[in-house]
């Protein structure tokens, strides 16, 4: 099977109805990609964080 990217709703119910809405199945694996990230300071975004500028004394 190729990768397919899940965008929106309709993305979502083809999804479902390629595997019979999941009925008995096991989903084995799943990657996720989103906005979340640990900055090198250890702060954690989750999404629409503002960069933070340093500034020299």
């Amino acid at each position: 099977m190729e990768w397919q990217e899940i965008r929106t709703e309709k993305d979502i119910i083809e999804l479902l109805n390629t595997f019979g809405g999941f009925h008995d199945d096991v989903l084995r694996e799943m990657h996720l990609w989103n906005d979340y990230y640990v900055d090198n300071d250890l702060n954690m975004c989750a999404g629409f964080c503002k960069v933070k500028k340093k500034t020299r004394k």
